[in-house]
């Protein structure tokens, strides 16, 4: 028991203090942590650029990555003078066209190699060629406009420095199983690369 006034304030200054400890917050202090970069996912594949195992050579997915998606097949408006069925290699802006019904066109980015510059007119499509064996002599170069496939993804929507018309290889085997020996090509020129021109 207390019994004077200084036993009272020293009970007053415990019981005090035990209550101002209930007052005291007891978690633990909270712990900030440096942002974390986010890991940007893959980008996806649209279906028309999966791998397609089934090939004579098995042809691996697009990466999307390479390509800039203003490359990418797409049916587009293309009001045009052209009958259906003609395909049209605008080289300038490095897209084919393959004309279709009522003012539309499949468009296809490619690249444009040297040989791709070199001559510019109509024609027709003599023939294709899947996964042909035989690479032909140089006097046949000299004279043939081809547009085949490439691995080379990166190189869609360029100049770049050899071949004629290069397209994704998924993108040349749609435009083969949609055109028939005998169609109309046209090729605009590139007025910058008239130097190239022949004939």
């Amino acid at each position: 028991m207390f019994t004077g006034p200084l036993g009272r304030r020293t009970f007053l200054l415990g019981a005090s203090a035990f209550t101002l400890a209930g007052c005291v917050s007891t978690q633990q202090p909270v712990r900030t942590m440096a942002p974390v970069a986010e890991i940007e996912p893959d980008p996806v594949v649209p279906l028309m650029y999966a791998a397609m195992p089934n090939e004579q050579f098995p042809i691996p997915e697009v990466d999307v990555s390479k390509v800039d998606q203003k490359w990418w097949r797409t049916e587009v408006e293309y009001p045009t003078g052209e009958k259906v069925g003609t395909v049209v290699v605008d080289t300038p802006n490095r897209y084919l066209y393959h004309v279709r019904s009522n003012g539309q066109a499949t468009r296809y980015g490619v690249g444009v190699g040297r040989d791709g510059f070199a001559w510019a007119g109509q024609g027709h499509i003599a023939y294709k060629r899947e996964w042909p064996r035989w690479r032909p002599p140089n006097e046949m170069v000299a004279r043939i406009y081809r547009i085949h496939g490439t691995p080379e993804f990166s190189t869609i929507g360029k100049s770049v420095s050899s071949g004629c018309i290069r397209m994704l290889n998924q993108d040349v085997i749609h435009l083969a199983d949609n055109i028939r020996d005998g169609s109309a090509i046209v090729v605009i020129p590139d007025p910058s690369m008239s130097h190239l021109l022949v004939g």
